[in-house]
């Protein structure tokens, strides 16, 4: 466990097996005291170790938050341009 302290703010991050992350945890006053990240289901992509699954457990009920779940990761992809074309013009001009 490491025990980290910006500011106001004061976080616990607990450690897996494997020293990444699983566990962040904001233990300071406000709105957001309580709130948990956990992170699992780590790759090694190049010189980068990327969580697959993120859950963010909004404080006081643990029911409710969000799972972000990725089934591809890639570092440094080659660029796409996402431009909407409508009839040979872009959108907007």
């Amino acid at each position: 466990m490491v025990r980290i302290e910006q500011g106001p703010d004061t976080y616990v991050v607990i450690l897996g097996a494997d020293s990444r992350p699983k566990e962040i945890r904001l233990e300071s006053g406000g709105l957001n005291s309580g709130l948990t990240i956990l992170l699992s289901e780590y790759e090694k992509l190049g010189n980068a170790v990327v969580p697959h699954q993120t859950q963010v457990i909004l404080p006081g009920t643990p029911r409710h938050g969000v799972v972000i779940q990725f089934t591809t990761i890639a570092i440094n992809p080659p660029a796409v341009d996402f431009s909407i074309k409508k009839s040979n013009r872009l959108v907007g001009r």
